[in-house]
């Protein structure tokens, strides 16, 4: 199997969230994903001026973490990840 690796474009929303949800479900959270197709045209962050990107790994996944360093990504250890969900976030939203 070969693949190219290119900046998306146009059209190429549909395939990008196939590949999220192909990945959440090899990190055992196919129901996590909460991206759509309209989300991913409107959410390129070069149009917005980003300065970086950054994202989560599961700290199993060494053939992910590999593949990030190969494309230059570097792991930010200085920061932890954290989450709020559910009743919690839900909770935040209460007037």
């Amino acid at each position: 199997m070969s693949a190219t690796i290119r900046p998306a474009r146009p059209g190429d929303e549909a395939d990008i969230l196939r590949l999220i949800r192909a990945l959440a479900d090899y990190e055992r959270e196919p129901d996590a994903v909460e991206a759509t197709v309209e989300g991913l045209r409107a959410a390129e962050a070069a149009a917005r001026g980003c300065a970086r990107m950054d994202w989560a790994v599961l700290d199993w996944n060494e053939p992910a973490k590999a593949f990030y360093r190969r494309l230059g990504a570097r792991h930010n250890a200085s920061w932890e990840p954290w989450r709020l969900d559910g009743e919690a976030l839900a909770a935040l939203q209460q007037p």
